[in-house]
């Protein structure tokens, strides 16, 4: 038998497709709101088409790029590595598109268009609350968004471009590659009592003691909860069964009339006339609080000046140099 008959002819290579060409906004649109949805009949609602219609277009851009985008589970539909992929470019090219939006109108000089900043630092409240008004003196054109959320629901909405930049507490940021951030400032944790009814002594270094009052912590979804959680089981000590748990650290100034109650929380938030940090057996562990963005997403000339007047205001580097 001659070689030749031994060999099997390699398969034919893929014809690869210019996605340029092929690939439109709304396969893009529709592909981010199937991936939110995992549901060809809600992804119909919400982009006012029947679920028939879905189904199609979905099979359109599988035939386009070759490649599945969807499994389907009892779950519901489950994106593929190419889906996500595909995900990953839709949302740059929109963020682009809505930089382009808005920075056509700049010719003249001044900023226009919508700034969107998500908070959730309290110590930096202020800051960003001055920074927004001068801002808008300088620009009276830029409309800003302010929302004040709990941390992984601002981090979805970075990722999903319905916020520019976030303010809050850096812990564990290195978590997220996806995003670049710049220190602002430091803050302390501190237990925090009423200046009227400071802690006895041999309670503040007895935590059998010290336990057994009413705390108010950080609820789970605060950058401080996990800091809080750590520093206990490092020192071997259990969670204070008597608590209550709070997504603002505001609110702990009020509570704090509770007789017997204490506090976890940022030194920035004492009212030195009602409040003062008591010297207990728990470390004061520093947080660090800064801005937040996604590293490779455009963004509009409203949120880089937004950004850079933040950065002034603490002494950094601006994070957006024109």
């Amino acid at each position: 038998m001659s070689l030749s008959n031994l060999l099997t002819p390699a398969p034919p290579l893929p014809t690869l497709v210019d996605l340029r060409r092929v690939l439109k906004l709304r396969h893009f649109r529709l592909v981010e709101t199937l991936v939110g949805t995992r549901n060809m009949r809600l992804a119909g609602e919400r982009l006012g088409l029947s679920a028939a219609a879905v189904s199609k277009s979905c099979i359109e851009i599988e035939s386009l790029i070759g490649m599945r985008l969807f499994d389907r589970t009892k779950d519901g539909l489950m994106p593929s590595a190419v889906c996500i992929r595909l995900l990953e470019s839709g949302r740059r090219i929109e963020a682009e598109l809505r930089v382009l939006n808005e920075e056509l109108p700049a010719l003249d000089g001044s900023v226009h268009g919508t700034v969107r900043i998500g908070l959730q630092a309290p110590a930096l409240q202020a800051a960003v609350a001055r920074t927004i008004c001068d801002i808008k003196t300088r620009h009276p054109y830029l409309m800003v968004q302010f929302d004040y959320g709990m941390r992984e629901r601002l981090l979805g909405d970075l990722q999903m471009n319905r916020l520019d930049l976030v303010v809050f507490d850096l812990f564990e940021i290195e978590n997220h590659p996806w995003v670049a951030s710049l220190p602002l400032a430091r803050d302390r944790c501190v237990v925090v009592a009423p200046r009227d009814r400071r802690l006895p002594r041999d309670d503040a270094m007895d935590w059998d003691r010290l336990s057994q009052r009413c705390w108010i912590i950080p609820t789970a979804g605060l950058a401080m909860r996990p800091l809080f959680e750590r520093m206990l089981a490092t020192a071997g000590l259990r969670m204070p069964p008597n608590r209550i748990e709070i997504n603002s650290q505001i609110e702990s100034v009020a509570l704090l009339e509770m007789p017997g109650s204490v506090a976890w929380a940022p030194l920035s938030i004492l009212d030195t006339d009602r409040l003062v940090a008591e010297e207990t057996l728990l470390p004061e562990p520093q947080t660090v609080l800064g801005l937040v963005w996604q590293r490779n997403a455009g963004l509009t000339s409203g949120a880089r000046a937004f950004g850079n007047a933040l950065a002034a205001r603490f002494a950094a580097e601006p994070p957006f140099p024109a």
